[in-house]
């Protein structure tokens, strides 16, 4: 329980603002803004360009309305030289809740924007061309785009929404930005993924005669992390665990713990292996009456790659030593019958 006072009582650890719950326009949304152009520049081939920003309105943020910035004591941590490491060798600025205000908890569930602010944009551009000649289908393109992602209002005006619950704050392992158990160094509080673009492609060709369909299909794509959209997630952090004697903090951390879970990395400074493959199909397409019988041989990444998809992020000996790779080079025998 260490200092909380409501340990062995029924309640519920966090009130929820009523404004959040009913009345119209309360419910989180996206504006989104998309602006395309078409044109054919050739006789079947054709082009598509788009610009696609969108905004999210109705953020929410859990706050401790018992807390003041004033309850806290800033203190900083200079993280190890190491060139794996983004932040090698950085100060970085943290928070800790005074020991006499911990465990005073009047969680309180509201509007970010009721709380100081906070914003999530996203712009992007996407490019195609699709070209349908006689034998022939080529198609592709590309797609980039920046996310930026901030709640330094919220932040400044709360401190404790970068400090996990256990170490005094509200941060919870489940948070939509800045998910895990880990306090941040209060400048994270803005964070961009930068230009991050996916580029695909694919073609077929039917053989004249013979009937025998050639395809194949090309993608070069970003590291997608744990696929979870936000920045945090889809790029390479840092996390580990130091003692307070190793911070300026002068004193054990608000809930008497030597220790305390620090982020060292900001999100979107660092991305994982791209994930580059090529699949191909050989076909025979084998006709009776109105039968159509198509006979398929399928290569999935045909170049064999062994791209990085899982990282080990525990700051130590083994930081970003591989923990899953890319599923190797296989094949796929198939039958579709069409009647």
């Amino acid at each position: 329980p260490m200092a909380n006072p409501t340990f062995g009582k029924t309640i519920s650890p966090t009130t929820v603002d009523p404004d959040t719950t009913s009345g119209w326009n309360k419910r989180e949304h996206s504006w989104d803004l998309s602006v395309a152009l078409s044109q054919q520049i050739a006789p079947r081939v054709s082009f598509d360009v788009s610009y696609n920003r969108r905004s999210w309105g109705n953020l929410q943020s859990t706050i401790n309305r018992n807390l003041t910035p004033a309850d806290f004591d800033p203190f900083t941590y200079t993280v190890p030289t190491d060139p794996k490491l983004a932040s090698s060798g950085k100060t970085l600025a943290y928070v800790d809740l005074k020991p006499a205000k911990f465990g005073q908890i009047d969680n309180y569930l509201t509007f970010s924007d009721k709380a100081g602010g906070a914003f999530n944009t996203y712009n992007g551009v996407d490019f195609a061309v699709n070209a349908r000649l006689r034998d022939v289908v080529i198609q592709g393109g590309f797609s980039t785009g920046n996310v930026v992602e901030d709640n330094c209002g919220v932040a400044k005006a709360h401190p404790e929404v970068n400090i996990f619950g256990a170490w005094g704050g509200t941060l919870s392992f489940f948070d939509a930005f800045q998910p895990g158990l880990w306090q941040w160094p209060v400048a994270y509080c803005h964070r961009e993924s930068g230009w991050q673009t996916n580029v695909k492609g694919l073609a077929t060709y039917t053989v004249p005669k013979v009937d025998v369909l050639v395809s194949g299909t090309f993608h070069s794509l970003p590291y997608p992390g744990s696929n979870f959209p936000s920045v945090t997630s889809q790029s390479l952090i840092a996390q580990t665990f130091v003692v307070f004697n190793q911070t300026s903090l002068g004193r054990f951390f608000a809930n008497g713990s030597p220790v305390a879970p620090l982020q060292l990395v900001q999100p979107g400074t660092v991305y994982g292996d791209r994930l580059n493959g090529v699949d191909l199909r050989f076909g025979k397409n084998l006709r009776y009456g109105r039968t159509r019988t198509l006979v398929a041989l399928d290569i999935f990444n045909l170049f064999d790659s062994n791209a990085v998809d899982v990282y080990q992020q525990n700051y130590g000996a083994a930081y970003l030593n591989p923990l899953s790779i890319t599923q190797a080079r296989f094949f796929k025998i198939g039958v579709q019958i069409d009647f």
